[in-house]
């Protein structure tokens, strides 16, 4: 006679598993928040609550883990980028598309050294290159309607953005205000006067 308690014993295993996949993924995403590219396996599985084989169990690598959370961030970036283009005011969905970014790094270190680091892997850069996109875009509307000095590009901007962002970062300045002032230092650098 068969044991009818194995299926129940796997849907167990299971479901444990899918729920430490989401401990591990939400820890994930606070501590490489908090930490950047600096953190380490054993800081995301003491945030998780588990084990460093229950994470190897779902990332073999430190990379493979990092590679998740930054394509999820680099997608979510790259959307609300491209929920910026059907503005009707093309310069001011630039301008709060800025306050967005800075805000977000303020938030954020991992997302400061994703986008200052080598790559990771080619979902990455392909995540990556999808957000350059995205923003050029929102860029060229506000440029076409006169915001935006037509020798400045992508490039341009993402230097002023995460050169300004990591200096804050890498000296310890989180306050809001001073990284709004630096956005505002930023657009005046880079808008049409």
């Amino acid at each position: 006679m068969a044991d009818s308690s194995k299926p129940l014993e796997r849907r167990a295993k299971r479901s444990d598993a899918l729920r430490n996949r989401a401990r591990i993924d939400a820890a994930a995403r606070e501590v490489l928040a908090e930490l950047g590219m600096t953190a380490t396996i054993a800081d995301i599985a003491e945030r998780a609550d588990v084990g460093l084989a229950t994470i190897y169990r779902s990332y073999p690598t430190k990379d493979g883990l990092l590679a998740d959370v930054a394509i999820q961030w680099l997608r979510d970036w790259s959307d609300l980028a491209t929920g910026r283009l059907d503005a009707s005011d093309p310069v001011e969905a630039f301008r709060c598309l800025t306050f967005d970014l800075f805000e977000q790094l303020r938030r954020d270190r991992l997302a400061i050294d994703l986008l200052r680091a080598a790559p990771i892997n080619d979902e990455v850069e392909l995540a990556r290159s999808d957000v350059q996109k995205s923003v050029a875009a929102v860029m060229d509307r506000s440029r076409e309607h006169g915001g935006l000095r037509a020798d400045v590009g992508y490039d341009e901007m993402a230097v002023l953005v995460l050169g300004t962002a990591g200096r804050l970062s890498d000296t310890g300045v989180m306050d809001a205000v001073t990284w709004r002032r630096m956005a505002e230092l930023v657009l005046a650098a880079i808008e049409r006067r």
